[in-house]
C-alpha cells in the first residue's frame, strides 16, 4: 500500500477545500447546514437504534465523521453520516452473531466492524477499485434499497406500536413474533407512532422542504413531558448522557478478529456501492470531476473516526445531500455546519431527549425508508421491463432473506447473466431509427440509410460530433459519458450525438444518458441525435431508445443535423417495421420520431414517466 500517496492524495483535498471555499456564500450553506441537522438529528438517532446501539450514538456518528470527511472529500455536495443500507447490514449481522442489539457486546463489537470497514475502504481506494464498484446496475441498486427498506421497517413496526416482541435475525421469525403478540399493543403508542407517520408522510408530499421531522420530534417530546406519556406504558428514550464521547481504539478481544474483519469487508462492500452512487449523482448534477477512488480513501479515514467514538460504518447520504442542495448548498460548509448543530444538542440538548417517545421515533425511520424507495422507478420496470421487474425482486429478496451484501452479489450476478444473455439474442425483425426518404418514378417510398451522406461536408467549429456503437449498459456507460464530453470544449454550440449503431441499451445507460442529455442542454449547448435506421436487440431496447430520443430534435442523418434547425423540420422521415416504411412526413423531424415510434406494435402503452 503507498501510504505516501494517500496521505498526499488527503493533503492535496483539503488544502483545494480550503481553497474552494473562498468562492462561496457562507450563510447560505451554514443556513443548509441547519437543513440537513434538522433532518439528521431524528433520522440518525433511529438509525443507531437500528444498527444495535443507543440514539446517541447516531449523534456521534453525525459530528466527527462529518466534519473529517468534509475536510477530505474532491466534493462540495456530498453529505456523510450514518445511512440506512450500513446500520441495517451492520444490526442484521450482529444479530446473526448472537449479539444483542444496545448490550455492552454490541457496544464493543460494532465499533471494531466499523474499524475493519474503514481499512477495507482505504484498501480499495488505494488499489483502484473505485470502477468496479461502479458494475452495479439501477435495478440491483433499487432492489437493494427497497430489500433494506422491508427489513428496517419490520424491525421497527413493533417499536412503532408499543409492541414488545421477540424478535430475532430472521424476517420471517420477526413477522411471526409481530403477528403472535398484535394484540398486546399499546394503545396510546399506537396513536402516536401511526399519527406521527401519517403527518411526516402528508408533510413531505406536500410540503417537502418543511423539517417535518424534527418538528414532530420536538412537538412529541414536549408532549411526552408534559402529558406524561411513560405513565401511560409509551416508551421512552430514556437517558442519554451529556458531552462527547470517549475516543480509542475498539476492543479487539470482543469478538473472533476473523469473523469482525469478514463483517467489516461486508460492510464496506455494501458502503462503498450506496456512497459511489450518491458521488456519482452529484457529480453529474454539478459537472464535477470525481474521482471514486479518492472518495473510498475519504470514506474510510472518516469511518476510522467512527470507528474511535464506538459508532458504526457511515456512508454518503443521499436523502441529506439532496436536502443541502436543495437548500442552496455550494460548499462543504453545510457539512460543517450541520455537524456543529448536532454537536450543540448533544452538549446541551441531551436531558430533554429523555421524554422523546420510542413509537414517533421508529415512525420518523420507516418514514425515511419509505422516502428512500424509488416506487415510480420499480414500476416503470413493472410496466415495461420485466426482465429488469425480475433482477429488482430477486435482488430484494435476497437482501430479505440473505443478507445486505449476499443481496447485492447475487443482483449483479443476475444482471451479468441478463446482459450476456442480451447482448446473444438481436431481433432483426425489428427496427427504431429515422432514414432519409426518396420517392420513385411511380411515386412509391424508397428507404435508404446514406451513410456517405455527410462525406465532404465542414463541420463547424462549435459543433461536436460524438459517435455511440453497439450495447451501451452498466458496464461500459461511463466511459461512453466521457467520450462525449471529451467531444466538447468551452466553445461549444451544438453537439451531434449519433446513436444509429447503438443496437442495445439498458436503464442504467438510460438513465445516464438521460442525466447527460440534461447536463448538457443546462450548459446552454443544443443537441441533435442522429438515429439512422438499424436494428435493435428487443422490446426492451427500444423502450429505452425512445426515451433517449425524447430529450432532443432527432435527424435521420449527420447530414441534415449538420444543417440549420429550419431546413432540418422539412426531412421527410419513416419507421421501418417488419419490413414495411411507413411515410411519415410531419412538421418536425422529432415530433415524427415520437409519432413514428408510437406505432410499434411490441411498445404500445404511455408514455415513460421521467
Amino acid at each position: 500500500m503507498d501510504y505516501q500517496r494517500v496521505w498526499r492524495e488527503m493533503w492535496l483535498a483539503a488544502s483545494r477545500r480550503v481553497e474552494l471555499l473562498r468562492h462561496v456564500h457562507p450563510l447560505t450553506d451554514i443556513m443548509a447546514g441547519l437543513v440537513v441537522a434538522a433532518l439528521t438529528i431524528p433520522v440518525a438517532m433511529g438509525y443507531a437504534q437500528v444498527a444495535g446501539l443507543p440514539p446517541v450514538y447516531g449523534l456521534y456518528g453525525s459530528i466527527i465523521p462529518t466534519a473529517v470527511y468534509a475536510l477530505l472529500t474532491r466534493s462540495r455536495n456530498i453529505v456523510f453520516g450514518m445511512d440506512s443500507a450500513t446500520v441495517a447490514a451492520t444490526g442484521g449481522l450482529i444479530a446473526g452473531m448472537g449479539v444483542v442489539a444496545g448490550s455492552e457486546q454490541a457496544l464493543a463489537v460494532i465499533p471494531l466492524i466499523a474499524f475493519f470497514s474503514a481499512i477495507f475502504l482505504i484498501i480499495l481506494g488505494v488499489v483502484g477499485a473505485g470502477r468496479v464498484m461502479r458494475f452495479v446496475p439501477m435495478p440491483v441498486m433499487h432492489g437493494f434499497i427497497a430489500g433494506i427498506a422491508v427489513v428496517v421497517i419490520v424491525g421497527q413496526f413493533p417499536k412503532m406500536i408499543g409492541l414488545h416482541s421477540d424478535m430475532g435475525s430472521g424476517i420471517v421469525q420477526n413477522i411471526s413474533a409481530i403477528a403472535a403478540t398484535i394484540t398486546q399493543a399499546n394503545s396510546m403508542s399506537v396513536v402516536l407512532g401511526v399519527s406521527a407517520l401519517v403527518i411526516i408522510l402528508i408533510t413531505q408530499h406536500f410540503a417537502p422542504r418543511i423539517p417535518v421531522s424534527l418538528i414532530v420530534l420536538v412537538v412529541a417530546t414536549f408532549g411526552s413531558w408534559f402529558f406524561d406519556f411513560e405513565a401511560m406504558g409509551v416508551d421512552v428514550l430514556g437517558s442519554i448522557p451529556a458531552g462527547l464521547p470517549d475516543v480509542g481504539l475498539p476492543d479487539f478481544k470482543s469478538i473472533n478478529i476473523g469473523l469482525a474483519a469478514l463483517c467489516g469487508l461486508l460492510i464496506a462492500l455494501v458502503s462503498a456501492c450506496e456512497s459511489l452512487l450518491t458521488v456519482d449523482i452529484f457529480a453529474m448534477k454539478h459537472d464535477e470531476e470525481g474521482n471514486e477512488n479518492h472518495e473510498l480513501i475519504a470514506f474510510g479515514f472518516a469511518n476510522l473516526f467512527s470507528a474511535f467514538i464506538g459508532s458504526v460504518t457511515c456512508s454518503a447520504s443521499l436523502s441529506r445531500t439532496l436536502a443541502g442542495d436543495n437548500a442552496g448548498a455550494r460548499s462543504q460548509i453545510v457539512s460543517i455546519a450541520a455537524a456543529a448543530a448536532v454537536l450543540i444538542v448533544v452538549l446541551f440538548a441531551a436531558p430533554v431527549l429523555y421524554f422523546l417517545p420510542e413509537p414517533v421515533l421508529a415512525a420518523i425511520v420507516i418514514d425515511a425508508l419509505i422516502t428512500a424507495v424509488e416506487f415510480g422507478k420499480i414500476i416503470r420496470y413493472c410496466r415495461k421491463m420485466a426482465v429488469e421487474f425480475l433482477v429488482f425482486l430477486v435482488t430484494g429478496a435476497a437482501v430479505v432473506f440473505l443478507g445486505a451484501a449476499q443481496g447485492v452479489i447475487v443482483g449483479v450476478a443476475m444482471s451479468f447473466l441478463v446482459l450476456f444473455l442480451r447482448q446473444r439474442h438481436t431481433d432483426s425483425e425489428k427496427y427504431l431509427g429515422v432514414v432519409t426518404v426518396e420517392t420513385d418514378e411511380r411515386g412509391g417510398v424508397l428507404v435508404t440509410r446514406d451513410r456517405r451522406a455527410s462525406a465532404g461536408m465542414k463541420i463547424p467549429s462549435d459543433y461536436a460530433v460524438a459517435n455511440l456503437s453497439g450495447m451501451i449498459s452498466f458496464m461500459n456507460i461511463h466511459e461512453v459519458e466521457a467520450s462525449i464530453l471529451d467531444k466538447m470544449d468551452d466553445g461549444t454550440d451544438v453537439l451531434i450525438l449519433n446513436i444509429s449503431e447503438v443496437t442495445g441499451l439498458d436503464t442504467t445507460a438510460t438513465d445516464r444518458l438521460v442525466q447527460l442529455l440534461d447536463l448538457i442542454d443546462s450548459r446552454g449547448v443544443e443537441v441533435r441525435i442522429v438515429r439512422a435506421l438499424m436494428p435493435t436487440l428487443d422490446r426492451y431496447t427500444r423502450s429505452e431508445l425512445k426515451r433517449v430520443l425524447r430529450r432532443a430534435k432527432v435527424f435521420p442523418n449527420r447530414a441534415a443535423a449538420l444543417k440549420d434547425a429550419s431546413q432540418a423540420d422539412s426531412e421527410v422521415i419513416v419507421l421501418k417495421r417488419s419490413g414495411v416504411s411507413v411515410d411519415a412526413p410531419p412538421d418536425s423531424v422529432a415530433a415524427a420520431m415520437h409519432k413514428a415510434t408510437d406505432m410499434d406494435d411490441d411498445d404500445d402503452g404511455e408514455d415513460e414517466e421521467e
